[in-house]
This record gives structure tokens, C-alpha cells and sequence, in this order.
């Protein structure tokens, strides 16, 4: 019952907002993601565990179009499932900036929209793994589109397909990481002028 009441109060506020997505509004937020990933058998495979953490700043230059700041922060941790051991392991860290520029599909005075979004970051990848650490830059390029559901006119969640590729700057490195994944987001709008 008490499920029931909530999801119905949930909707009824939605119904009565929608987020100012116009000319003017500044946005601030981020994004989070998860994975864990298993390959193999327990004796013979690997498990990787990847953390994406992502906040950013924007300006909406016309309606429905902004563009910003965004810093990332990603974690990987990899572990090879040898039987006994326990000791063959890879971990990477990874800090990155740049610009974004995001675009809702929707007429702006919906409670709900769809968001075409794409950034460039440069950066730097730190590796480690049981025998050696090393470190160099690299870029990411992301892509991605989902919808957001607004809470209010300041605030939306954001539920977002992502396709990223990842380079390095060295040659002793791998080839490029592509990758795809889900990311839930939180927006905050504001107006310069609110009064």
C-alpha cells in the first residue's frame, strides 16, 4: 500500500512540472555508472569491476541547446581467476576534462524529454598490475541518449545509452577501448534571473 501511495504521489508531481530547458538557464549535475563483468570459469576467466563518475557545468546558448564543462573520474579493476591464485591483477585510474554539448529532442515545456548529448575529454590513464605501473594521457570521446523525467521546473533524472571510446597517447599502450553502457544522471536548471 505504501508503494502504491508513493508511486502515485511520484506521478502526480511530475504531471504538474516540467524543467526550463530555454535560452538563458544555467545547468549543474552529473552521472554515475556501474559495472561488474565475469568471463570464464572460477578457475580459468577474469572479473572486472568498472566505477564512472562524472559532474558538469553548462550554459543554455539557445532552447533546448546547451553546452559546458565536464570533469570524469573512472575506475577499473581487473582480476585474472587463475584456481589458487589470487595475485594476477590490473588497476586503472583515470582523471579527464573537457567540453560537452547536449541537445533536447522535445518540446521544452514537457515533463519528459530526450537528450542527445556528446563530449571530448583529454586526460590521464594510470595503470597498475602485479608486475609494474605506468601512467600516460589519453582522450575519451562520448556519446550519448536516453530520456529525463523532470521533478520539478529546477530538477530532472537522466537515464542515458552511452558509447565511449577510450585512446592513449603512448604506443606501448593498447589499442582503443570502446565500450557501451548505461548511466543514471541528476540535473539541476537554474536561471540567472530567477526571482
Amino acid at each position: 500500500m505504501k508503494f502504491l501511495i508513493l508511486f502515485l504521489l511520484f506521478f502526480f508531481i511530475i504531471s504538474q512540472s516540467h524543467a526550463q530547458i530555454t535560452n538563458g538557464y544555467w545547468m549543474f549535475g552529473g552521472n554515475l555508472s556501474a559495472s561488474i563483468n565475469k568471463t570464464g570459469s572460477d578457475d580459468q576467466g577474469s572479473k572486472s569491476t568498472d566505477i564512472s563518475m562524472s559532474a558538469d557545468a553548462g550554459y543554455f546558448f539557445a532552447d533546448k541547446f546547451a553546452g559546458g564543462i565536464v570533469l570524469s573520474y573512472n575506475l577499473n579493476n581487473l582480476n585474472f581467476l587463475n584456481g589458487s591464485s589470487t595475485n594476477n591483477f590490473s588497476n586503472s585510474e583515470s582523471f579527464y576534462g573537457g567540453p560537452f554539448i547536449r541537445y533536447y529532442l522535445l518540446p521544452s515545456d514537457n515533463l519528459y524529454n530526450i537528450i542527445a548529448n556528446m563530449t571530448f575529454q583529454l586526460g590521464e590513464m594510470k595503470d597498475r598490475d602485479m608486475y609494474k605501473s605506468h601512467s600516460a594521457g589519453s582522450n575519451k570521446f562520448v556519446i550519448s541518449a536516453g530520456p529525463v523525467i523532470f521533478f520539478n521546473n529546477n530538477a530532472g533524472l537522466e537515464f542515458l545509452l552511452n558509447y565511449t571510446s577510450i585512446s592513449t597517447f603512448s604506443t606501448n599502450l593498447d589499442e582503443p577501448f570502446h565500450s557501451f553502457g548505461f548511466s543514471i544522471g541528476f540535473q539541476i536548471h537554474v536561471n540567472k534571473h530567477d526571482d
